[in-house]
């Protein structure tokens, strides 16, 4: 027998039901998201508890993500049909009067962005990753990075993973303590993670063997969420590269989706389970200070995407969620 705390969550798990998927925030607070009823529509929400959804802009095609740059422009991938199982370039629009019109700036070689696929260093370099279609073996498959120095305007492919048959992109990341950008690339054929520390000019590979798909910076390392059929979380070391795990799921089909964190120190990650079609799993953890040790299930409904943190709300496909209050429960016998 062994001591152990547990992570208890204070108060009602509150949340309020919303027509909105692929939710995403501009670093002035606005939040923006795809209407989940027609999802043609790019809305805009209002930052107070009525949680309005302001129809913006129509698209032709279905609207499959979106991004909002330090520069103030709004890009949206729009595509024939949503998900990665089909042979289609995507487009991307950008707008510069916050959503009013677009303009098409991008048309991708294969499988298009999803929310984890933008990324934005400090010097303004925006970085797109292709996931998508993978079962192409003449190069037309989701493995490549596009990178955009002006702001948007003109894009240029900067990496290509080289990614072979039924493998693609599944994030790439910029790390705000040292500018350095992670691409993870996985599935069946090829698991590897990749590194720049020159805004995309130079690539390393620095682990093979895993599948990550979702990350989180902290000063003590890098959190991972695994899409590897290990349903575990890990803490990355700076340098070594080595992982520590952090947690494991009782189901190790959960594929961790999306992380975020609350300006209380809380993680929340999502995970889809690929053996259950339908079921997911979300999960709230202590954070940096507790060296992400007390993690507690949640019973939110399902989601795909999780935004960062705004005036105590994180949205969610479907949802919008509060920020929780947690304690560590008194040591007990186990």
């Amino acid at each position: 027998m062994r001591n152990r705390e547990i992570l208890d969550v204070v108060g009602a798990r509150v949340y309020a039901k919303m027509d909105i998927t692929r939710p995403f925030i501009g670093d002035d607070g606005t939040v923006y998201a795809i209407r989940a009823s027609n999802q043609r529509k790019l809305v805009k929400i209002t930052p107070d508890d009525t949680n309005a959804v302001v129809d913006l802009y129509q698209f032709s095609q279905l609207a499959q993500s979106g991004f909002k740059s330090s520069g103030g422009s709004i890009f949206v991938c729009t595509s024939y049909r949503i998900g990665a199982q089909h042979n289609y370039p995507s487009e991307i629009w950008r707008s510069v009067d916050g959503g009013q019109t677009f303009t098409k700036v991008l048309t991708t070689i294969a499988g298009g962005p999803i929310y984890w696929s933008y990324t934005e260093d400090s010097q303004g370099n925006l970085f797109i990753a292709e996931y998508g279609y993978k079962y192409s073996n003449e190069g037309k498959h989701a493995r490549y990075i596009h990178k955009s120095a002006d702001g948007g305007v003109t894009w240029n492919v900067c990496f290509d993973t080289g990614a072979p048959y039924d493998s693609h992109i599944h994030n790439i990341e910029v790390d705000p303590y040292d500018e350095s950008i992670f691409v993870s690339v996985g599935d069946t054929n090829t698991q590897q993670l990749w590194r720049s520390t020159d805004a995309g000019d130079n690539w390393t590979m620095i682990k093979e063997g895993i599948q990550h798909i979702s990350c989180l910076f902290f000063e003590s390392g890098i959190l991972w969420g695994s899409d590897d059929h290990t349903g575990t979380i890990t803490l990355m070391k700076r340098g070594t590269w080595e992982e520590t795990i952090v947690y494991t799921h009782k189901n190790n089909e959960a594929m961790w989706y999306g992380m975020t964190r609350d300006t209380n120190g809380n993680v929340y990650a999502h995970a889809h389970d690929d053996s259950r079609p339908g079921w997911h799993y979300t999960i709230i953890g202590s954070g940096e200070k507790d060296n992400f040790s007390m993690w507690r299930d949640l019973d939110y409904e399902s989601t795909f995407s999780m935004s960062s943190f705004i005036n105590g709300r994180c949205y969610c496909d479907g949802y919008v969620m509060k920020s929780l209050q947690t304690q560590k429960r008194k040591p007990i016998r186990a």
